[in-house]
């Protein structure tokens, strides 16, 4: 992986724990939501984020939409239809550092704005199998 090389020091359990973006095409954009940083040069330690970026793949422009996502999160599984994003469910980390699935459904337009936010029936997150795998075997 490259990003294990990149990161050498970190060890893959920490660079993989890092990850948690989640991204949809719409249209000619690109919109990235979430994420945590917490291994990677100049993120905040341990951060998450609630951030909606819009990359324009027609002007080549990033803009960082105005807009929010309901609650500061990763690990969202993402998807389009009927021309809107939905980001749901993911991992959300409260203010004692304690970790939760979330049952958040945020529904966002190609420009980031968020429309509004239903519930799943169960919190749960979005989360790779190897991924998985990793967090059973080296939890900490």
């Amino acid at each position: 992986m490259m990003c294990c090389a990149l990161f050498h020091g970190l060890g893959l359990l920490k660079v993989l724990l890092c990850l948690g973006l989640s991204s949809v095409t719409l249209g000619s954009r690109v919109l990235f939501a979430g994420g945590v940083g917490s291994a990677f040069p100049g993120s905040p330690n341990n951060a998450s984020f609630n951030v909606i970026d819009v990359f324009d793949s027609v002007t080549l422009q990033l803009i960082r939409s105005t807009n929010a996502l309901s609650e500061t999160r990763g690990y969202m599984g993402a998807t389009v239809a009927n021309n809107k994003a939905y980001f749901a469910g993911g991992l959300v980390k409260n203010a004692s550092e304690a970790v939760y699935p979330s049952d958040a459904i945020d529904v966002v337009d190609s420009n980031g704005n968020l429309l509004k936010t239903l519930r799943l029936s169960v919190p749960r997150m979005y989360c790779p199998l190897l991924l998985s795998l990793l967090f059973h075997i080296f939890r900490p």
